[in-house]
């Protein structure tokens, strides 16, 4: 069923607030941003799209849409920059109201957000300083999985391994020599590598 622009338009701001934040906007959240007079405005929408099979709706639940089809994945979508992450040793910088386009398949089924390397140390895997990563949220890992990981207080992409219940952090530049987190450390992984943006050109910072 074809959407008139208005639906598409709803359609699209459901689309990237779930994507950017892991959950659904709520009624009121919806009606705020398209100035809609009342909730049931909302909830025609949410029908016409319920019914045309793009979402999903569970009853009684504030945020309980979910998305069942992406559309047009030729399209463009939105996600929160949150930083910087070192391909060396580990850093962090928070980055503040960032966004980043990217292609809609690129995006993973929960919260999906971008990063930017420093670094160099993951160049065997054509990651290099400067690249943005596209990162989908998630606290687990399995080997030889690329991951986004906190070491007490700085973050790392690395090549996770689990060897002998001890975690490995390896790097794809031979330069680098292995992280062995120890038990005294805190460590965290935060989430998964979908994809790697790179723009030519660009001064960097």
């Amino acid at each position: 069923m074809a959407l008139t622009d208005q639906q598409h338009a709803v359609f699209q701001f459901l689309e990237q607030y779930i994507t950017a934040r892991g959950k659904s906007p709520t009624m009121a959240e919806i009606q705020r941003r398209f100035k809609f007079s009342s909730p049931s405005t909302v909830h025609h929408y949410l029908s016409k799209l319920e019914k045309a099979g793009n979402i999903r709706r569970t009853p009684n639940i504030s945020r309980g849409i979910e998305i069942l089809s992406r559309g047009d994945e030729r399209g463009e979508i939105e996600i929160p920059l949150l930083g910087y992450v070192a391909a060396g040793k580990p850093i962090i910088t928070e980055l503040s109201d960032e966004w980043i386009t990217i292609p809609r398949s690129m995006a993973g089924k929960k919260r999906t957000f971008g990063l930017i390397v420093r670094g160099d140390s993951m160049i065997g895997d054509a990651i290099l300083d400067g690249d943005y990563l596209v990162i989908e949220a998630s606290e687990t890992a399995q080997n030889k999985d690329i991951v986004v990981a906190l070491i007490d207080d700085g973050a790392v992409v690395k090549t996770f391994f689990r060897e002998k219940g001890q975690v490995i952090l390896k790097s794809s530049n031979p330069a680098y020599p292995p992280i062995r987190v120890k038990a005294s450390q805190r460590f965290l992984i935060r989430g998964k590598l979908l994809g790697v943006l790179r723009l030519c050109n660009r001064h960097r910072t």
